[in-house]
């Protein structure tokens, strides 16, 4: 029935990345922006909606609130940057109603996301209501082995061996690394206890694979942590969404690990048939292993399309 939610949504001023198990929403605000992160899943008509971390960030008054809790155990706090008290996770059962080409998810009578005439209406934590626009739709699908890496396929690899959804996380820390990866997309959230500080990374934007490496641009970056405080959000966010990657082939040469409107390029430095292995900025090594069916880490598997013919699929009428 939630089949048409999932997918990559954005309006001028919000993103949102939705797929059968995730919620990671970013929002520009009059003083930087906020981000929401839940865990979401389907059950006898209605739908758990799990918040498990928020974040405001204040670039006027050069602060950061973040309320963040482990993935695994809602009893576990790994951040705690609100003194106030104003971020309040919660843990809510929503009901589902679908009617002709509306599908509804509500909390109270109140929509909370409301699907219509193709457009996802959604209400973030900060109470504000976005008119979404589908820029590209995931499909969700049965973890598979993926194709082994050959000459004239490491574009198709990178692309491919990274769709999904996968969680990690320290095991003596805590720290939380999360990222969601779709044909065109890359979501991350990292966060959690970082020495006698914590740190929080929470990102979004497009990605392109190509036989020379791998680009990405920043749409939304917000970081609190490491003596860095920054809400950088793309001025138009979904004219950005709907945006292709700019490829310039002597980017990879150049390994800027920052982000710009340039991107992030990651150089090819080898591949092998279960493995590929890029190099950033520093010189540092970024290694992808080939998936299989019982990867470690991936909770979540996504159909591969290929990338100039994956842009918005049309929403799909809801099913009773």
């Amino acid at each position: 029935m939630l089949d048409p939610l999932f997918g990559v949504w954005a309006s001028p001023d919000c993103l949102l990345a939705r797929t059968p198990g995730i919620s990671l929403l970013f929002e520009r605000t009059a003083s930087g922006g906020a981000a929401a992160l839940a865990l979401t899943g389907e059950r006898d008509g209605r739908v758990l909606f799990d918040t498990r971390l928020l974040a405001s960030f204040d670039l006027e008054a050069g602060e950061a609130r973040v309320r963040a809790l482990d993935l695994s155990d809602e009893r576990r706090q790994l951040v705690e940057l609100d003194p106030e008290g104003t971020l309040a996770l919660g843990r809510h059962e929503l009901v589902v109603t679908a009617s002709g080409d509306r599908l509804v998810l509500a909390l109270g009578g109140r929509a909370v996301e409301e699907l219509a005439e193709g457009r996802l209406h959604v209400l973030a934590p900060t109470g504000t209501r976005h008119a979404l626009e589908l820029v590209e739709q995931i499909v969700p699908v049965e973890p598979d082995e993926c194709r082994e890496c050959a000459p004239g396929e490491v574009a198709a690899c990178l692309q491919e061996w990274s769709l999904g959804t996968s969680v990690w996380q320290n095991p003596d820390t805590g720290f939380v690394s999360l990222t969601i990866n779709t044909n065109r997309h890359s979501f991350a959230a990292g966060y959690g206890p970082a020495g006698e500080d914590s740190f929080v990374l929470l990102r979004g934007g497009r990605v392109r694979a190509t036989r020379h490496g791998a680009v990405f641009v920043h749409d939304c970056r917000l970081v609190d942590g490491a003596g860095e405080l920054t809400a950088f959000l793309a001025p138009d966010l979904l004219a950005a969404a709907r945006t292709g990657v700019p490829v310039e082939v002597l980017g990879f040469g150049h390994r800027v690990n920052r982000p710009t409107e340039d991107g992030v390029y990651w150089a090819l430095d080898r591949f092998e048939p279960d493995r590929i292995t890029l190099k950033g900025f520093g010189e540092r090594e970024y290694v992808l292993d080939r998936p299989t069916a019982d990867y470690p880490g991936l909770v979540e598997r996504f159909r591969f399309d290929d990338y100039d013919a994956a842009p918005a699929g049309r929403t799909r009428r809801p099913s009773h």
